[in-house]
């Protein structure tokens, strides 16, 4: 094959496996054929009298298989079902749940993340490795010395980053300093910049110095090298974003609504525990004897009723609900992008964003919030109150049977209007069950012997 006809590999593959039919397809995808030589012979030798000389788990090859079937488009049943056979049901949805966190990050959505870095001190490039290590992010590290009077060091970066995302045949890139404080909510940012600005070459400030570069798929026709070596097409300031990071978590205190006859509180109290939240946790059961989303929100009306509504914004979770681990720097940005705007009622889970705040903010207007976990400022709590039945008043309950929470938070919000926002990238998503429908099993996977 030549050169200029290399499909490349995903940038999100790492460690070993999973590539096997992948870059075949590609090419046939890019009008290529891919041939078959019956007489071609070869012999895998598995055992190895030196060991395998690269890392070898199943993490990396989940993470492949993943990653190469969502880029194809392929249905991901039998790549589940596969590992389910191979790992058992509880070690593969841990390694699922890993890896799907990992994909899904927002510093995944570029082709390549490059820093960068001081080479005459370790110290700062330790710190900015440390955090990306957290995302789970493979960089490519810049070393450039700033002791050169005269040098341009943001320039000479920019020129050596080229460099690599030319060798790497990189669409998208995202260039640091490692000056820039890399918080868990710096990617979503860049990421929600990069969406909002298709198609050009964005930097971000801080203080007016360049301290972050991004270049979309196909900005300014070019790509994502020479992409790098001109000006930008805007430049956004991100010096909120500093204050943003530091700013405690100003909620008062979140509950956790379990279903009635699921008592599946303790899992979420140990996840959303572990994000450090910092705040006071109410675990409160809902009207018995009620359909599933009638009871969730009569979890609400007894939340709300907390003295904790009346001192701030308090957060109300559905039991089983997953939490990214970025949640807690995520909701911390969020709220410090909304205190200076009214607003009555945030979503954390998936929410169509109509309106966004500004450019680089985690937050948008919406008219359809999602009531899988929301956070309630105290002046919506009483028009909230008045909206739902007294606790006691178990007829009016009854009468719910139909009701769902997300359609009448938003027809709630469009008669009273509330100021609804979402977070721009949710970091919530419900517990997904492992497929259990079967498909045609065509031997793309075979357990080796």
């Amino acid at each position: 094959m030549a050169r200029a006809h290399w499909p490349g590999i995903n940038p999100r593959f790492m460690g070993f496996g999973g590539e096997e039919g992948y870059v075949h397809a590609l090419v046939r995808r890019q009008g290529g054929r891919t041939l078959c030589l019956p007489d071609l012979r070869w012999h895998h030798r598995f055992p190895r009298p030196r060991g395998v000389p690269y890392r070898l788990n199943h993490h990396d090859r989940i993470n492949n298989y993943l990653a190469a079937w969502r880029e194809l488009g392929w249905d991901l049943r039998p790549v589940h079902r596969h590992f389910t056979e191979l790992l058992g049901d509880t070690a593969y949805d841990a390694l699922r749940v890993q890896v799907e966190e990992r994909l899904d990050h927002p510093g995944l959505r570029f082709d390549g993340v490059c820093v960068c870095s001081d080479d005459d001190r370790v110290g700062p490039w330790r710190n900015a490795l440390a955090k990306l290590d957290e995302h789970g992010l493979a960089v490519r590290r810049i070393p450039m010395p700033r002791g050169e009077e005269g040098q341009d060091w943001w320039t000479e970066g920019r020129r050596a980053a080229a460099q690599v995302a030319q060798v790497r045949h990189w669409r998208s890139v995202v260039v640091l300093d490692e000056a820039l404080p890399l918080s868990a909510d710096v990617f979503y940012r860049l990421a929600d910049l990069a969406a909002r600005m298709p198609g050009r070459v964005v930097w971000g400030t801080v203080n007016e110095r360049p301290l972050a570069a991004i270049v979309t798929p196909g900005a300014t026709g070019q790509s994502a090298a020479a992409s790098l070596l001109g000006e930008p097409d805007e430049r956004v300031a991100l010096d909120a974003w500093l204050t943003a990071a530091e700013a405690p978590l100003p909620v008062a205190g979140w509950s956790i609504i379990p279903p009635a006859a699921l008592p599946t509180w303790e899992p979420s109290y140990r996840a959303w525990a572990s994000i450090g939240m910092g705040t006071t946790m109410h675990r409160l059961g809902p009207v018995p004897c009620l359909p599933p989303e009638t009871a969730y929100l009569s979890g609400w009306a007894r939340a709300l009723r907390e003295p904790a509504a009346l001192d701030g914004p308090v957060i109300l979770l559905r039991s089983g609900v997953h939490a990214s681990r970025d949640l807690g720097a995520l909701l911390r940005a969020a709220l410090s992008d909304l205190q200076d705007r009214p607003w009555d009622v945030l979503s954390l889970a998936a929410s169509e964003v109509e309106t966004p705040a500004f450019p680089g903010s985690l937050v948008g207007r919406t008219s359809r919030p999602a009531s899988l976990a929301v956070v309630i400022h105290p002046d919506a709590r009483e028009r909230l109150l008045g909206a739902l039945p007294d606790l006691d008043d178990l007829d009016a309950w009854d009468a719910w049977d139909d009701a769902d929470a997300d359609a009448w938070l938003a027809e709630l919000a469009a008669q009273a209007g509330l100021a609804t926002y979402a977070l721009v990238a949710p970091a919530l998503a419900p517990a997904q069950p492992r497929p259990t429908d079967e498909l045609p099993y065509a031997g793309r996977f075979r357990r080796q012997p």
